[in-house]
């Protein structure tokens, strides 16, 4: 199986990445070009989604997929907005934690919902911190 990458919304300001049943670190990495590809032709801010509702697992080791997606770059990019996890909220949850770990300065930027319907609420409620982050002076 793979991740697929899509639009979620026609303005283009939703990503969707959906991964399917078993996928691997080449699906990932397909995914990560996919995107920045995404945000290069991209005019504004892109909030990006993970949704694992529909896999089976991941690959070996968590923590290098979160350490992978924080290290390709993409949330450091300048029209990268909000993150979401979607899915099983214990994986999900997990992935958050790591992520705010690893990279402390990226947690206002983390969010996990259990489903795709959650999403618009945990990206409204991210616009709130994110707006309070930008004005205690971060550009992250």
């Amino acid at each position: 199986m793979a991740i697929n990458v899509v639009w979620l919304d026609p303005a283009r300001t939703i990503l969707c990445w959906q991964h399917e049943g078993v996928w691997d670190w080449d699906s990932y990495m397909q995914a990560v070009q996919e995107t920045e590809q995404a945000l290069a032709v991209s005019h504004t801010r892109v909030d990006c989604v993970f949704e694992h509702c529909d896999s089976a697992s991941v690959p070996p080791s968590i923590a290098a997929y979160v350490r992978g997606l924080l290290d390709s770059g993409l949330l450091e990019h300048p029209r990268m907005g909000r993150t979401v996890f979607v899915g099983d909220l214990a994986l999900t949850e997990v992935i958050r934690i790591l992520g705010e770990r690893v990279y402390p300065q990226f947690a206002h930027r983390l969010r996990v919902a259990s489903c795709l319907d959650g999403v618009f609420r945990a990206l409204k409620s991210g616009a709130r911190q994110l707006a309070a982050h930008r004005a205690a002076g971060s550009t992250n």
